[in-house]
């Protein structure tokens, strides 16, 4: 349940990308009349005479190759064992998260993201030994 539940986060997820919507616009879609809205208006369906859907489409054909991806990389890991194989994934998907983050801090509001951070440390410090002895 868990793996169709994130296949189908990670299906929608690469479409935004895909087609630029994280910028709030489609600006990579082509501005032809050949290509309709991705997914033909996100239906997932065959789209109108003429007309062709763009890109990653959100529908159970690309989240069975999600899953069968997952699948694989997870079994290689294991199969190659605990020194190599999973090491190294791990060691991956910690430098994946490392450089999302770093994405986001660069690409996003520096400052707001910083001034967030600073403030809810400060938050918690204050509120540290006031919660920490609060007894009910």
């Amino acid at each position: 349940t868990s793996l169709g539940l994130g296949a189908m986060q990670m299906n929608e997820g690469l479409q935004r990308v895909q087609h630029g919507f994280y910028r709030g616009v489609r600006y990579a879609v082509p501005d032809e009349d050949k290509y309709q809205t991705p997914a033909c208006d996100n239906t997932g369906a065959v789209c109108g005479e003429g007309q062709e859907s763009y890109g990653i489409q959100v529908n159970v054909w690309w989240q069975i190759e999600i899953i069968v991806f997952i699948t694989i990389v997870a079994m290689v890991s294991v199969a190659t064992g605990l020194e190599r194989g999973i090491v190294n994934l791990s060691r991956f998907t910690f430098a994946l998260g490392c450089f999302l983050c770093l994405v986001v801090l660069f690409m996003g509001e520096t400052y707001m993201i910083l001034d967030s951070l600073v403030q809810t440390w400060g938050y918690y410090l204050f509120s540290l030994l006031r919660v920490g002895f609060f007894c009910d």
